[in-house]
């Protein structure tokens, strides 16, 4: 229903507020968190929160795609995907 829909709106919302007020110490882990919210019996909400020193949005989504791919089986071997990992190589470090 709505006032389902509605009040679920309103707990991801109040755990976005939430988990945004959590500070990252660079100094102790995690600097990486990934929360999976149910909304009902076939319906999640993946949520991933990082420091920007870990990771920029294009190199997480990179990643994060790489990850799925290898999760619905289109790439079954991972380790041959290299391009993010060739992208990490060629960073100035």
């Amino acid at each position: 229903s709505s006032a389902d829909s509605s009040d679920q709106n309103e707990r991801v919302i109040n755990f976005l507020n939430s988990d945004r007020q959590t500070v990252f110490n660079l100094s102790k882990p995690p600097l990486l968190r990934f929360n999976l919210i149910q909304l009902s019996q076939e319906s999640y909400k993946f949520i991933a929160s990082f420091h920007h020193i870990i990771t920029d949005g294009w190199s997480f989504y990179s990643a994060f795609k790489q990850l799925l791919n290898y999760y619905d089986g289109i790439n079954t071997d991972f380790e041959s995907n290299t391009f993010y990992s060739e992208y990490i190589k060629s960073l100035p470090y």
